[in-house]
């Protein structure tokens, strides 16, 4: 991490959307670091970004944390469930009903 006491823009600390001030928060989707909630609204309605973390993105094994391993294990909790409820209302048995029900993501 670098610092310029010239230049707040080039400090890697600070904002990324407005520069000035020192960041506080990071995007669950892009990482990018802002400071408050006008900046994270401003960078969603710049960049498109949802702010929605992508859950099943690939993780390298050396980046690979404890933090990682509890999140796929949810993840594949809660699509263990999704197939439990679909097979109780017996949307297995029509693949046609599969097609039309809306999964949650």
């Amino acid at each position: 991490m670098t610092t310029d006491p010239e230049n707040p823009a080039k400090n890697a600390s600070n904002c990324e959307v407005c520069h000035l001030t020192r960041s506080r928060y990071r995007c669950p989707r892009c990482s990018l670091r802002t400071c408050s909630a006008a900046c994270v609204t401003r960078h969603k309605r710049d960049r498109g970004c949802s702010g929605v973390r992508d859950r099943a993105r690939y993780v390298p094994l050396g980046a690979f944390t404890e933090l990682d391993l509890l999140s796929d294990y949810r993840l594949l909790e809660e699509a263990g469930r999704q197939v439990e409820l679909a097979a109780r209302e017996g949307a297995l048995d029509d693949p046609a009903r599969v097609k039309r029900q809306q999964l949650p993501r």
